[in-house]
Parts: C-alpha cells; structure tokens; sequence
C-alpha cells in the first residue's frame, strides 16, 4: 500500500496497513532548533531552511521525511510579489519566494509580527486594522486574490508533486475566528462580541469573503490533486474554551459551514480543523459545520481523553496528531515516546480514521532521540 492509498483510506475511515505518519506542516513541523539536533544525530549535512518563519519551523528535508516513513507531502498558497514585506530590524524572515533578513515584518492581513532577541517565536505587536465599523473595513487593504505571483508555478509544482510520487499531498490556511481576533486584537475583539455584534458579524463577513477569494483562486489548481485542507481556527486553551460554544455556534459556524462548501466545491478534500485545547463543548457544531478532521488532539487538555473522543466521535470525524509535545516528547524517557506511540494508535487507529503527528509542532528543547524514536516506533507497532 502507498502513502496516498493509505492515507484516503484513513480519511474514508477504513483501516489501512498502517496508520499514516505526517510531518512538515505549519502545525506539525518541527522548530528550526530541534531539526538541527535531528540532521546532527542522523548524520545529514545539509543547509537548514526555515519553512514557517513566526513559528521558527525548519523545512524538513526529503532525506529525512524518507527516513521517518512520512506519507504527507505540502503545498500552501503563495505570497504575491508585490507584497511589501519591508523589514523594520535585523533577524529572519521567510516567504514563498525565499528569506530575507529581518527582526519584525507586517503581513498581508495588516498584522506587526516582531521576534524578541530572546524568543523562539514573533509575537502579535501592532495592527493596521484599527477598528471594524463600515468605514475601516472598506478602506482596509483586503489581500487580492488576483495578485501577481499567488499560482505561478503552481499547477507545474503540484502536477508533478502528484505525478512522480506515491504521497498524499496536503494544504492549509487560515480560518475565520483565529484571523478575526488577530487582525484587530484579542481584547478589543471579545468586547465587541458583546457590545459590537453586529460589526463583528459584517467584519467576519469580510473576512470570509477575502478566504473565499484567496482559496478559490488556489484550489481552481490545486483542488483536483490535494487529498486534505486543514484550517487553523484555535478555539480551546489549555483549560477550556477561548469563547463560549454558544458564540461558534451563532455567530461562526454558517460561515464556516459557507468557507467548507466552497472548499470542496473546488476539490475533493476533507477539511480538517487545527484547533489546540479543550474544545470538547465545540465537536458537534464542528461536524455540523462540515469538518470531516480534527487536529492537533491535545489530549493533556482538560475533557480531551482520546478514549473518549474516538467512542464518541470517531465515526464522523478522523482524528489527526495526538502524539503529547508538551512533556512526553521534550521530557520524557526514551521508552516513555515508545509507550505513548503504541497507546495512541491503539486507541485511536482502531479500524481507522487516525493520522499520527506530533500534537503541534514539536520544540525546540526536545532531545532528537526522542523525535526519531517517535517516528521509527510507528514502524515496530506494525512488524509485531
């Protein structure tokens, strides 16, 4: 069986000859530090590329993406060439088109991102988005889909990624709530839920639209060869929601529902969900909505037991990650990661509908031996 069998087997919830491994996303990468430690305990000399520059992911090598038997390979939508990317301070940033040398940057939706000397990771510092009545929406600079640079190259790219390879090739961007809040500020976003709903409403509108137009432009190509979409939409901390369900449930999940339709309209994809933490109160608006995945799994979150999630939920929905990056990875013993493999595909690769991952991108504090462990475990569940 190859990868891509394997994996539309697994998003059809049928059990395949193994569960599928995925690695290199922006939500399962692995920090640029980390990888370096990876390639140096495996013996790969090669220079280390930065893939995710806010989050410091390396892209990983094909090399070793063969080595820990990955059978998802990614493609994402691009930049387009005009758009300014000015670098206000020295340090790295990377876009689609290479890296270029900064210390904070805006991006395409107005945000400041600026990485601390001391940080791992940039943080949100300022926006251009300074308020959300009629007025600031129509003048804000919404992204063109039409822009020059966003699918050049694409269709030869990803034709050939289909073509010459056996993978399950996959995709992401954002969704409507994490933007949302991030374009105008966290604070200032949950008051307007309560005094402002209305505009938050013709804000999310917009928002949806601009996806829409982004998306549709890139699956119009894409579409035919992508096996899965993920959207990244955090809706859960590490003790429960970010916002209650009842607000997903009115306000975000028609939209939802009006983005997923246009997704596969354009494709044949299932659409996952990355949304971290306790998000156990959101599930069923979540299927409702049209997401046939759930990533990352964040099983350590309060109410996320995978026992329970799999009895539960996991006739409707595949379930993608799992694998505990917060202690067991970076903390524990060698035979605590193999522990961990072997309870999480037992759990939740039980007739099918699971993708091992890491459980978001794995640190920069995690030893490699771990890492590879995690990876090469996968491999002796299935010899026995």
């Amino acid at each position: 069986m190859n990868s891509r069998e394997r994996v539309r087997l697994t998003l059809n919830h049928k059990e395949p000859d193994r569960v599928p491994i995925d690695l290199g996303g922006f939500q399962s990468g692995m920090s640029y530090e980390a990888y370096i430690g990876v390639k140096n305990f495996l013996g790969i000399e090669s220079e280390t590329l930065i893939s995710e520059p806010i989050q410091g992911l390396a892209k990983i090598d094909e090399e070793v993406l063969n080595q820990f038997n990955v059978d998802t390979r990614y493609i994402f939508p691009k930049s387009p060439y005009n758009w300014d990317g000015t670098v206000k301070e020295d340090g790295f940033f990377f876009d689609n088109w290479g890296i270029k040398w900064c210390h904070s940057f805006y991006d395409e939706w107005g945000i400041k991102w600026h990485r601390p000397s001391n940080s791992h990771y940039y943080d949100m510092v300022d926006r251009k988005l300074k308020d959300i009545d009629n007025k600031s929406l129509e003048e804000f600079s919404w992204p063109n889909p039409d822009a020059p640079g966003r699918v050049d190259n694409l269709e030869k790219e990803i034709r050939y990624l289909f073509e010459s390879t056996n993978y399950s090739i996959f995709s992401s961007g954002f969704g409507l709530f994490e933007l949302s809040w991030q374009m105008y500020g966290l604070e200032d976003y949950f008051m307007s839920t309560i005094t402002r709903t209305k505009s938050i409403e013709k804000f999310l509108d917009k928002i949806l639209e601009s996806l829409k137009g982004l998306y549709g432009k890139f699956l119009d190509i894409a579409g035919k060869y992508l096996d899965c979409f993920m959207v990244y939409s955090d809706l859960g901390t590490q003790r429960g929601p970010i916002i209650a369900p009842k607000f997903y449930k009115d306000i975000i999940k028609d939209r939802d529902k009006e983005l997923i339709k246009m997704i596969k309209d354009k494709s044949n994809v299932k659409v996952a969900l990355h949304t971290c933490g306790a998000v156990y109160g959101f599930i069923p608006d979540i299927i409702d909505a049209g997401y046939d995945v759930l990533n990352p799994i964040q099983t350590t979150a309060y109410g996320m037991d995978a026992k329970k999630l799999k009895k539960e939920f996991g006739k409707d929905l595949v379930f993608w990650g799992a694998m505990d990056t917060q202690k067991i990875l970076p903390f524990g013993t060698v035979e605590d990661v193999k522990n961990e493999v072997r309870q999480k595909i037992s759990i939740l690769g039980k007739g099918g509908g699971y993708i091992f991952a890491p459980c978001h991108n794995i640190q920069a504090n995690t030893p490699p031996e771990n890492i590879i462990t995690m990876f090469k475990e996968v491999e002796e569940v299935y010899k026995e």
